[in-house]
């Protein structure tokens, strides 16, 4: 009879994470998009983040890397985008219900904590 792991394992322990992510779009009446996101981490120390907006179809829309995180816990990113660079989302039966992706991940000067 065989009793344990039979397959490698791993250990992962975090001690900064995401614990609260609000990302909105904005749309003007000539259809420009402003994107916002505001995040907050468990630890009040300062840091980094990488942000990526992946596409409906997987491919990278937009991406920044080693945003600073502030001694709060906080960080905040924005973006915007002229009429027709993004798929809009349309009520059913009045277009098309394009899903973008988010991927937050935070980081400090060593290591990767958390992908969100």
């Amino acid at each position: 009879m065989t009793i344990g792991p039979w397959r490698p394992i791993s250990l992962e322990f975090y001690q900064n994470r995401i614990i609260e992510s609000d990302v909105r779009s904005e749309i003007s009446e000539s259809l420009d998009v402003k994107l916002s996101g505001a995040f907050t981490f468990s630890e009040k120390t300062a840091g980094f983040f990488s942000f990526l907006l992946k596409r409906p179809d997987g491919s990278l829309e937009v991406s920044a890397n080693k945003l600073p995180v502030n001694e709060g816990g906080h960080a905040k990113v924005d973006f915007e985008w002229r009429t027709g660079q993004l798929e809009l989302w349309y009520p059913v039966g009045y277009g098309a219900q394009p899903l973008y992706t988010v991927e937050v991940e935070l980081t400090d000067q060593v290591r990767r904590y958390q992908s969100y």
